[in-house]
């Protein structure tokens, strides 16, 4: 078989290319729809791409996007796993419906390994502690906002990966607050990171691959989360084990992350 990348496609390209077995396309979305009614014949994948039907040869992975629910429940789980008084807090930005979705599963996944999660020891905040940055702040302006997690003794944060700029979280960082986001921006601020939380389309798309090949579509599958750049002096490998069994639950829906009516 002979991979190839292409920019665009079209429905003349899959009509006419020989022996053209299956398509992958991510964002923004070719017309996937139409070529794959256009040409029968081809397996369609869809990653990432909102909006789309599986249907006989079309296939899709992530179509409602990043799974922000599960990732901010787990982060919310495992803040609460590494604060012993379980002063955790949560940055997310303002006027975002998926940074809503993650504010609320991060308070589930908090309590999901808590309970009611109240300090033993003065001071008495109410956690998690959740501030947002509005939407048309300078990214300049993000530390400032972050200042109330140190103001409140917050120990461990989950940045929503959208406002996770390298200055706010070094700012986190040199104020002692432990971080989890989506991914590591520099061996810096290795210390005092704990885990990134990251979609894994690549491991999707292989699990898929074979019966594309082998000609079965019509599936609609869920993006999984991978643990990458863990802090072992953080998150020690007993409390990894029950990250990973959570982590599962999710993934196989024994745990719901709470944020659908």
């Amino acid at each position: 078989m002979r991979f190839q990348v292409r920019n665009v496609l079209t429905v003349s390209d899959v009509s006419t290319e020989p022996g053209l077995k299956v398509v992958i396309a991510l964002p923004p979305d070719p017309g996937l729809a139409g070529l794959a009614a256009a040409a029968p014949q081809i397996q369609f994948l869809g990653v990432g791409i909102p909006g789309l039907t599986a249907a006989a040869n079309l296939s899709l992975i992530g179509t409602s996007g990043k799974p922000v629910d599960q990732q901010a429940f787990l982060a919310g789980y495992i803040a609460a796993m590494l604060s012993p008084d379980f002063r955790v807090g949560i940055l997310t930005q303002e006027d975002n419906p998926s940074a809503l979705i993650a504010e609320a599963a991060f308070i589930n996944g908090v309590h999901f390994y808590c309970g009611l999660c109240n300090p033993s020891f003065a001071p008495f905040y109410g956690y998690p502690l959740h501030i947002e940055i509005p939407k048309d702040a300078p990214e300049g302006q993000y530390p400032a906002y972050a200042d109330g997690l140190a103001r409140y003794m917050v120990e461990v944060a989950f940045v929503y990966p959208e406002i996770a700029t390298p200055d706010l979280l070094d700012y986190l960082y040199q104020k002692d607050i432990q971080i989890i986001s989506e991914s590591l921006p520099s061996e810096d601020l290795r210390p005092g990171w704990v885990v990134s939380i990251q979609p894994e389309v690549i491991s999707a798309i292989q699990k898929i691959f074979p019966d594309l090949v082998a000609g079965k579509g019509g599936q609609n599958l869920s993006t999984p989360l991978l643990l990458t750049d863990i802090n072992p002096d953080l998150l020690t490998e007993g409390k990894q084990r029950l990250v990973g069994e959570v982590l599962s639950d999710l993934q196989a829906g024994f745990i719901d992350p709470g944020v659908n009516p």
